[in-house]
């Protein structure tokens, strides 16, 4: 064999072995996108424990209407059903009047979230009832429910779209006044129309999950989408935990501006105390359980759990 000969069977064997990897890589990856669309399949094929009944109650929407919905929690017990042997809540009783702006505080592992969780129907207690205006969740139309709740949690999802979008995110209608009056509530224009930080404004693009905005400023985002779609009630989930104390001044400012604006009933799932000094009524909770009920000061008046947080200096 001259060399000449080696150097083409050479050639020959590294195209047959690139086409054969090639070869291979195609299998392989068609091998795994089968086993994607099997789980796709799966997954699309599982039936929600939680969903509306036939007749379901939609109350009549009146979007004139400020008032908030009262909320009561009838001797509720729960375990969450990865942990069935762990109880949650047993026999938790609380009312929150329409409009009223409540707290719950507590050490990690209370209950706090939970309630919210319950609250947004995403489990049903064990035992008990929740009701809204005197009519039970599972009566109630889960679409108007989760329509009527407005959520800011720790930690908000913004999409890369620009800040208007996101705002207005889930809302079908909106007027260039209302929309901006939400804004100013919220303080999002006191950042937004910054022309040296935010040239475009509203059309600002936010990036992977707000890359180019501050804590503060996605918080504050939140809020507005979350006060824009006429909820009844406003959920505000630890919304503060994570920021400093400079943002969390202004994020508190824009709770506050909602909370006098709008007769909305409030809950506010807080560690720092700076978040319920003037709430309403703070709900103390211990292993599931309401310990005490009271405004701040009748609080530390009865020298009892809620200051022994206080002094131990846990935040909450």
């Amino acid at each position: 064999m001259e060399y000449s000969d080696l150097i083409i069977f050479d050639k020959h064997i590294e195209e047959f072995t690139s086409s054969l990897n090639y070869l291979l890589n195609l299998i392989t990856n068609t091998l795994y996108g089968l086993l994607e669309w099997r789980k796709f399949l799966e997954f699309y094929d599982i039936e929600p424990k939680i969903f509306s009944k036939e007749n379901a109650i939609i109350p009549e929407d009146n979007k004139e209407q400020k008032e908030g919905l009262d909320i009561e929690f009838k001797n509720v017990s729960f375990s969450y059903p990865s942990k069935s042997d762990v109880q949650i809540f047993k026999n938790l009783s609380f009312k929150i009047p329409s409009g009223k702006v409540v707290a719950f505080v507590g050490s990690s592992g209370s209950g706090k979230t939970t309630i919210t969780s319950l609250l947004q129907r995403f489990y049903d207690p064990n035992e008990g009832e929740i009701k809204i205006n005197n009519i039970n969740l599972k009566d109630l139309d889960l679409k108007w429910l989760r329509k009527n709740l407005g959520i800011v949690s720790q930690e908000p999802i913004l999409n890369s779209g620009p800040i208007k979008e996101n705002i207005l995110y889930g809302v079908d209608e909106c007027s260039n006044e209302l929309f901006k009056s939400v804004c100013d509530l919220s303080c999002v224009s006191d950042f937004v129309e910054n022309k040296d930080q935010f040239p475009l404004k509203y059309d600002t693009i936010c990036g992977e999950r707000g890359a180019i905005l501050s804590g503060g400023q996605k918080q504050r985002i939140a809020i507005a989408r979350a006060f824009i779609k006429n909820a009844k009630i406003m959920i505000f989930d630890e919304a503060t935990s994570a920021l400093d104390s400079e943002n969390e001044a202004m994020v508190q400012n824009s709770i506050n501006n909602i909370v006098k604006n709008r007769n909305v009933t409030t809950i506010i799932i807080a560690h720092r105390l700076s978040t319920v000094k003037s709430v309403d009524c703070i709900y103390v909770l211990d292993k599931g359980k309401i310990c005490e009920f009271g405004t701040h000061k009748e609080l530390i008046e009865k020298n009892g759990f809620y200051k022994n947080l206080i002094q131990n200096q846990i935040e909450f």
